[in-house]
């Protein structure tokens, strides 16, 4: 008797919510840019915890070698960075929104292959709006977007939550976003 799994139809394969959430923020260039006049920094950061066994020297050079060596990355512009935390950032620079968003894929793409997936921890892309920094945080382990709206000098650490939950509202139906503000974690002290 021949298996039953024979005779059912396949599963379509589920594409990576990683992929598509960092893809999205390129397709939302034109609602930011043009709608809600609210202008990517021309970079976007990858954030990567090191390995436990690493010094942020070597878990900087890990990944400036790893970058360099791959042809799917070898024509990247980025620059490795460490923040107050010792984590690792990949600032990569770009002209438009949509090919730092596609730039940004690429990279967590060979980050995965190379087994470093489980140390990225968010994409951050800067934007301006109104002469003030805004940014939009694609977690990981949410696989959403969170806005971050810093305010007044950094060694402050004050957030303006009103324009953080007016960001949201605004892209919810371009960006996968996390609604609970419980889950709208800042990061302080970027290298962006």
């Amino acid at each position: 008797m021949l298996p039953l799994s024979l005779f059912s139809a396949p599963q379509p394969q589920q594409e990576d919510p990683w992929a598509m959430g960092l893809r999205a923020m390129g397709e939302a260039a034109t609602r930011l840019e043009g709608q809600l006049e609210t202008f990517q920094a021309g970079r976007v950061g990858i954030v990567v915890r090191p390995d436990s066994a690493q010094s942020p020297e070597s878990a900087r050079a890990q990944l400036e070698e790893l970058l360099r060596s791959t042809s799917a990355t070898s024509w990247l512009r980025f620059d490795v960075a460490d923040d107050d935390m010792e984590m690792q950032w990949l600032l990569i620079r770009g002209d438009a929104l949509k090919g730092l968003a596609r730039d940004a894929e690429v990279v967590c793409r060979v980050l995965e292959e190379a087994s470093l997936g489980p140390r990225i921890i968010a994409a951050v892309f800067p934007f301006t709006w109104q002469q003030t920094r805004q940014y939009w945080i694609f977690q990981r382990r949410l696989t959403r977007y969170t806005p971050f709206a810093p305010v007044g000098p950094p060694g402050e650490q004050r957030r303006d939550h009103a324009l953080e939950s007016r960001m949201e509202k605004a892209l919810r139906k371009q960006l996968p976003t996390e609604k609970k503000a419980k889950e709208w974690y800042p990061i302080w002290g970027m290298p962006l």
